[in-house]
C-alpha cells in the first residue's frame, strides 16, 4: 500500500494519481429595488389582514352547540368546537407569518434606504394607511 490508510469498503487503491481539479460553486442570488420591496410588504400585510379578517369572522365556529340533548347532538358540538380552534389557530399563524414576511421585507428596505427599522405591525394597527406616498417604505 502507499501510506494510506484503508477503509473497510473502500475500492482499492489503482495506483498513484495526480492531477488537479478546479471549480467553482455558484449560488443563485436576488436584488430587490426599493419600489419591489414596497410592493412586497404591502402585499405581505394584506395577506395577513385577509388572515385577520378571517379570524375575526370566525370566531363563532368555537361555539358550536348540538340541537339537541341527545349524546350524538353533543359530540358533534364537540368535534365541530375541535376543527372551529384548528381553523383559528391555521389563521392565526398564517396572519402572523405574513406578518412576519412583511418585517423582513421592511426590515430589508430601510436597510437598504438607510433609515432606522420600523416595525409594520405597529404601522399596520396605528391606522396609518398601507400607501402613505413616502419614499421611506411604509
Amino acid at each position: 500500500m502507499n501510506g494510506e490508510p484503508r477503509y473497510a469498503g473502500a475500492p482499492a487503491s489503482a495506483g498513484v494519481t495526480s492531477g488537479s481539479t478546479t471549480g467553482s460553486i455558484t449560488t443563485g442570488g436576488f436584488s430587490y429595488d426599493q419600489s419591489t420591496l414596497d410592493g412586497l410588504i404591502k402585499e405581505w400585510l394584506a395577506l395577513a389582514d385577509d388572515y385577520a379578517r378571517s379570524h375575526r369572522d370566525s370566531r363563532r365556529l368555537v361555539t358550536v352547540r348540538g340541537p339537541g340533548l341527545d349524546f350524538a347532538s353533543d359530540g358533534v358540538a364537540r368535534a365541530a368546537t375541535s376543527y372551529g380552534r384548528a381553523y383559528l389557530e391555521y389563521l392565526r399563524s398564517n396572519r402572523d407569518y405574513c406578518f412576519g414576511q412583511a418585517q423582513l421585507c421592511q426590515n430589508a428596505l430601510d436597510d437598504y434606504l438607510g433609515v432606522e427599522r420600523r416595525n409594520v405591525t405597529e404601522i399596520n394597527n396605528s391606522g396609518q394607511s398601507v400607501d402613505d406616498g413616502s419614499d421611506q417604505g411604509i
